[in-house]
């Protein structure tokens, strides 16, 4: 009888460690932002894909681990896994902070 308890319950200790939320790099990545987001009041961002800017002073959400932007159409999707940094930035003429994305 001790055998089988001890086995049940090593299987029970088992399922339970095995249901921990497991995240993407992305998702990892989406916290932070959406922390520093949500700290600083941020509603708009600019997008610099290397050394071009893609997008300016344009709306956009995160879901999952994805930046999503908007203004476009169809929707334009980066995976937060491949980006290099963020920064939050002054927007234009001292108006609302914007945070800029790097990938």
């Amino acid at each position: 009888m001790k055998p089988i308890i001890l086995f049940v319950l090593n299987v029970f200790l088992l399922v339970s460690a095995c249901q921990k939320e497991v995240l993407t790099e992305g998702e990892k990545t989406a916290k932070i932002v959406q922390a520093v987001i949500q700290d600083n009041s941020i509603t708009k961002a600019n997008l610099y894909v290397g050394n071009a800017r893609q997008q300016y002073d344009v709306p956009f959400s995160i879901e999952g681990g994805f930046l999503i932007f908007r203004n476009a159409s169809p929707n334009e999707y980066y995976n937060l896994a491949k980006l290099i940094r963020f920064d939050i930035a002054p927007n234009v003429a001292n108006g609302p902070k914007v945070i800029q994305f790097y990938f």
